[in-house]
């Protein structure tokens, strides 16, 4: 074999074989970035809560920021007038409201409408009420994203267990609601003291402008 060509055979074997084999240091591996960062705090402690794990973002505006929101439990999110309501009396604007993710079978709720039932209509409900953001409680696996219809405000997935300790015993107001048929979220006291921050990623974009002669213009 000519010497040209047995260079050109180890060029091309050293190829094949990977930069370690080479002699070459390995490539270091490509950073990811992180999908969002949030903080779960009461009073003056604070706990990071780990990504796909505590948390998770079902649908959220690119670029979504907010610092010690106060968190408000909300029960199911369901508001029928004359028939039930998990809203009333409960002041929502500024706040991330929590909400479970299903609707129970009983007898309190049999003549709810299942379009009311539905986890879009839900958050809608609390979004109307001045929400900042949902939290829907999970009794299983987090889900991944969703689309849950015209929602401007960041629906996120928690499971009970991640909001414990600094929101009390959650699954013990669910089991209240079903126990009495009535709604337990208007003495919530750890809504002034526990809150969430949240960092997502993204730029978000710039509110619509408003013509001065738009009969929407506020």
């Amino acid at each position: 074999m000519r010497p040209c060509t047995f260079l050109v055979f180890l060029s091309a074997l050293a190829a094949s074989a990977g930069p370690a084999r080479a002699g070459l240091p390995a490539p270091a591996p490509r950073a990811q970035a992180a999908p969002g960062r949030a903080m779960l705090s009461k009073g003056d402690a604070g706990r990071v809560l780990v990504w796909g794990k505590d948390i998770r973002v079902l649908w959220a505006p690119p670029g979504t920021s907010f610092r010690y929101a106060p968190l408000a439990f909300a029960g199911f999110g369901l508001r029928v007038p004359g028939v039930y309501d998990d809203l009333a009396g409960l002041g929502l604007a500024g706040h991330v409201a929590i909400i479970a993710r299903r609707v129970p079978d009983l007898p309190r709720f049999t003549r709810l409408p299942g379009k009311d039932r539905r986890l879009a209509a839900r958050i809608r409900n609390v979004e109307k009420a001045g929400a900042l953001g949902v939290i829907v409680l999970e009794d299983g696996p987090l889900p991944g994203r969703k689309a849950l219809g015209e929602v401007d405000l960041p629906v996120l997935a928690m499971p009970v267990a991640a909001l414990s300790p600094e929101c009390g015993d959650l699954a013990a107001r669910l089991r209240a609601i079903a126990t009495t048929g009535h709604p337990q979220s208007q003495d919530f006291i750890y809504a002034p003291w526990t809150t969430l921050s949240l960092d997502l990623p993204g730029k978000r974009a710039p509110a619509p402008r408003r013509d001065a002669h738009d009969p929407d213009r506020r």
